[in-house]
Formats: C-alpha cells, sequence, structure tokens
C-alpha cells in the first residue's frame, strides 16, 4: 500500500493482484476527487493522437520491485 499525504488529501494505492492497482483519493473536495479522476483516467485511457507521443529510451517511470 502506498500512501501520498499532501494537506488533507490521501492518495491510496494498493495492488490487487499481480496486474492491476486500486487508487483512490481520500478527503477533498467533489471538485478535487473530479480532477483527480479526470488524470488518472487520462493517463491509463489509450492514446487518441500519436502525433504528440514521446518516446523515452531509459526506465526513468517503471517502478522498483
Amino acid at each position: 500500500m502506498t500512501i501520498i499525504r499532501m494537506n488533507l488529501l490521501l492518495i491510496i494505492a494498493t495492488n490487487v493482484i499481480d496486474f492491476a492497482v486500486s487508487c483512490y483519493l481520500e478527503g477533498g473536495t467533489t471538485y478535487e476527487k473530479n480532477i483527480f479522476t479526470d488524470c488518472i483516467s487520462g493517463r491509463l485511457s489509450p492514446i487518441d493522437n500519436f502525433r504528440y507521443l514521446l518516446l523515452q529510451k531509459n526506465n526513468w517511470f517503471r517502478l522498483k520491485k
């Protein structure tokens, strides 16, 4: 379980199974929760336009096990 604390907001992420993660925002207003949901959805959704896709050769974003 990973908990990120920012003021009165908590981002909680847990591994459900090997390939699934549960992530949610605890605290905050309805507006802040909607912004969080939109950001997570945008990050996980398929790429609509490959024109702006940037490739990076190193593994700076991958999580260490």
